[in-house]
């Protein structure tokens, strides 16, 4: 039974103990820090300052709209060039893979490769020197016609009574 007694006395002596928080903990104000708050806000207002004048500065190197329009239509004039000079490219380069004169290269018609090529054909045939059904038929180009006569010839011919 002895044993007993030592543990309700230190029952006993801690129900004389106040329960609760330390009175330490009682004196402090509840609620949040005012002053660390307010550091904290006056930190991030003077971030959001510097922040504010880098954007400023970015502002003012920055185009006007009539700038910006300028330099677009400057970028669209060379995307247009340079498309007609791939165009022109492309034709030459198609004349020349059908045996075309390069003179015929800027009559061919079309936006792409295949186009420019049918058209190529298309005026190849026209530009063909013809040949007649009897000369075909004969594997042969027609004969070179005599050479007029030049004005001696026909005057010794109007003399002689020959015409």
């Amino acid at each position: 039974m002895s044993d007993e007694q030592p543990a309700e006395a230190v029952e006993e002596e801690q129900q004389d103990q106040p329960q609760g928080e330390p009175e330490q903990a009682e004196s402090k104000p509840q609620g949040p820090d005012w002053k660390a708050q307010s550091r904290k806000h006056e930190a991030r207002a003077k971030e959001s300052a510097a922040e504010l004048k880098k954007l400023k500065e970015a502002m003012t190197q920055m185009l006007s709209p009539d700038q910006v329009a300028d330099k677009d239509a400057a970028v669209q004039a060379a995307n247009q060039r340079a498309q007609e000079a791939e165009l022109k490219a492309m034709r030459l380069d198609v004349a020349l893979a059908e045996g075309l004169p390069r003179d015929l290269a800027t009559r061919l018609v079309g936006t792409t490769e295949d186009e420019l090529r049918e058209d190529a054909t298309r005026l190849k045939d026209l530009v063909k020197p013809s040949v007649s059904k009897a000369d075909a038929k004969k594997g042969t180009n027609p004969a070179p016609q005599a050479e007029p006569p030049n004005a001696n010839d026909l005057l010794r011919q109007i003399v002689a009574g020959k015409r």
